[in-house]
């Protein structure tokens, strides 16, 4: 029997050169590397083996070092999918969370399959060498593929498990490698001498190290620290820990980079922090979380030595930067964590973290002291943690519904009209509005097909329920996303077209931000749709983005100003002045006004000081399903005190 050893040569060059990868390269030392590293140590060894088996089997130079260098190759070769199994499980677990009994009968077929390799030396069940050196198979050798089918199908349902845990990309190269495997298993079962089960194994684990086990996946370039990934893949290692763990977590609230180039190089002011980070302490291990968020890494540190670096950073973030010609002075917020201690969830870690980056520079904490636990609303930490998961089921359900929110006419004395929005329910999370839901409908990439779903019930309620309602139209707050997209405008107003609605039943509300950044975009638009009778309202209008231009360059037919605005006329005589100053030019410019943020009685009373058309807001109650809208709309009374 010849055997080409071209399949083993391939598998030792490649084994090699990961090895030798994460031998000398930065790479944190999770567990699921580990074994990784260890899937590679062993199909080296069973290629290499091999070989030499081969060699002394060519040369007839010893039994003795034929029967260890097999015995050496079916152990390791036995390891490796066991090893992938564990290394499935420690993308998604730590081991300490697999229950003893589980461990026991997972371990069973391995041990099996070990002792009969042991078992072999006294009575060639597995294996057999003559003595002319020709090797054949034993009667136990299919125990061995059984063994071996069976870590297979322990890790389909390992994958399946955790399929909310382990990124699609993963579950599927995983499949990939996995089915490489079984397929060469075959090749060699029925042909020996082919030898391709450590060169599939080999460039299965290859083709895992270019994507899941990417070797820049753990590392931020600009800094040469490490990154997002491999602070996340630390923590899933750490929050089933008996050790302390402490983080400390750095926002920088006004980052603005910098680079220059020196020597050749482009070095960054995100460089310079990462640099300086590192050199506060050695028992530090620093990550670049977000392009402004660094995080210090500590095991087991005393509360002084975890102060005394708190301190150190807070004292030079007081001091400016200096960058070429530029002085900075950056804003900073510090958070201080303990793993597992106080967070034992690596969800909920990712939520707070999340939280803390975008909290206002008021809350940073910079000069004074420092945010931890009891500083977050963890209930709603962990509520948008889940909020994700009822989304894409409310999506895949079609579970949403359309909610009123009722207008009051300041002239009639009643509600006159009503912004329209959409939420659904989630049995565990409660209500989920449209404010929430739109940034991960956007991500996921399936806003287009809700809003879609979203317009036809708008169209379907016209139909339906509109002419129960005491009201003569509706108003649609467009989603910023969606705004932009001049497709999406013209699809619904064709739409209204194709089902005979009124151009005058729906009126369309954007927002002043979106009109201060796409003007140019919307006003053709605008222009051409206005003539065909739709009309549209600028809203928010105070909020911090105002450009008197957009009241006078769009046509629109109303705004509607900012609540903030109106509550703090309500405290501020500066504010007054200027709030009846915008209504008295809105109506000198036949726009209709709407004061929002009108959330109780003194808010409700203060609206008898200002010339406005409508007001809106809790007060006159919020989010109303179709048929508690349709019944208050019939409710043919004044708003008075006692309301």
């Amino acid at each position: 029997m010849i055997v080409n050893p071209f399949y083993e040569l391939v598998a030792i060059i490649i084994s090699i050169i990961i090895v030798l990868y994460y031998s000398t390269s930065k790479k944190i030392s999770s567990v699921q590397n580990k074994v990784f590293v260890l899937l590679n140590v062993a199909n080296l060894l069973t290629a290499l083996t091999d070989i030499l088996t081969y060699y002394f089997v060519y040369t007839k130079t010893s039994l003795v070092a034929c029967f260890i260098c097999s015995d050496i190759y079916f152990v390791t070769h036995i390891l490796v999918i066991p090893l992938l199994l564990l290394y499935i499980f420690f993308s998604a677990r730590d081991w300490r969370s697999y229950s003893l009994v589980s461990k026991v009968l997972s371990s069973i077929p391995f041990a099996a399959m070990i002792a009969l390799v042991i078992y072999n030396k006294f009575n060639p069940v597995l294996y057999t060498y003559n003595s002319d050196f020709i090797y054949s198979r034993g009667v136990a050798m299919p125990c061995l593929y059984f063994g071996i089918a069976f870590y297979v199908l322990y890790a389909l349902v390992f994958l399946f498990k955790f399929k909310k845990e382990i990124p699609s990309i993963k579950r599927a190269i995983i499949m990939i490698a996995l089915t490489c495997n079984v397929v060469s298993v075959y090749i060699q079962f029925i042909s020996y001498e082919t030898r391709i089960e450590t060169f599939a194994i080999s460039f299965s684990l290859l083709l895992m190290f270019l994507t899941i086990q990417d070797p820049h996946s753990e590392k931020d370039f600009e800094t040469n620290l490490y990154n997002k990934n491999a602070f996340m893949s630390l923590m899933k290692q750490s929050v089933n820990s008996l050790s302390k763990h402490i983080i400390i977590t750095i926002v920088i609230r006004d980052f603005v980079d910098f680079a220059r180039e020196s020597d050749n190089q482009i070095n960054t002011m995100g460089a310079e922090i990462g640099h300086y980070l590192e050199g506060v302490s050695k028992s530090c291990e620093i990550f670049r979380y977000e392009k402004n968020v660094f995080i210090m890494h500590m095991m087991d540190a005393s509360d002084s030595v975890i102060e005394a670096v708190i301190d150190e950073v807070k004292s030079r973030f007081k001091e400016p930067w200096q960058f070429s010609d530029i002085n900075i002075v950056y804003k900073i917020g510090l958070c201080r964590l303990d793993i597992p201690t106080e967070i034992d969830n690596i969800t909920r870690l990712s939520g707070i973290l999340h939280n803390f980056s975008s909290w206002e520079a008021d809350r940073t904490y910079a000069n004074d002291k420092y945010a931890s636990l009891g500083d977050f609303d963890l209930k709603l930490i962990d509520r948008s943690t889940k909020i994700k998961d009822a989304v894409m089921n409310a999506v895949e359900t079609d579970s949403f519904e359309l909610i009123f929110s009722p207008i009051y006419s300041m002239e009639n004395k009643k509600n006159a009209s009503a912004i329209v929005s959409y939420r659904f329910l989630d049995d565990e999370i409660g209500y989920v509005y449209a404010k929430e839901m739109i940034p991960i409908l956007e991500r996921q990439g399936v806003l287009n097909d809700v809003i879609k779903k979203i317009n036809n019930k708008i169209i379907n309620f016209y139909k339906n329920e509109f002419n129960s309602c005491d009201i003569k139209s509706i108003v649609l707050k467009v989603a910023s996303p969606m705004t932009i997209q001049a497709g999406y405008l013209n699809e619904l107003f064709d739409l209204m077209k194709e089902n005979n609605i009124p151009s005058d039943y729906l009126c369309i509300e954007i927002t002043e931000y979106i009109v201060s950044k796409s003007k140019n975009k919307l006003i053709e638009l605008m222009e051409t749709r206005s003539k065909e009778g739709f009309t549209f309202i600028l809203s928010e209008y105070g909020s911090g983005y105002s450009n008197m231009s957009a009241i006078y360059d769009i046509p629109i037919s109303g705004l509607t100003v900012d609540g903030n605005v109106v509550r703090a006329a309500f405290e501020n005589k500066r504010a007054r002045v200027a709030l009846i100053n915008t209504l008295q030019l809105a109506r000198k410019l036949n726009l209709i006004t709407a004061l929002s943020g009108i959330t109780d009685l003194k808010y409700f009373n203060m609206l008898q000081y200002f010339s406005c058309d409508y007001a809106l807001g809790s007060y006159f109650m919020e989010d109303l399903d179709v048929n508690d809208f349709i019944n208050l709309s019939k409710q043919d009374k004044e708003v008075t005190e006692n309301d």
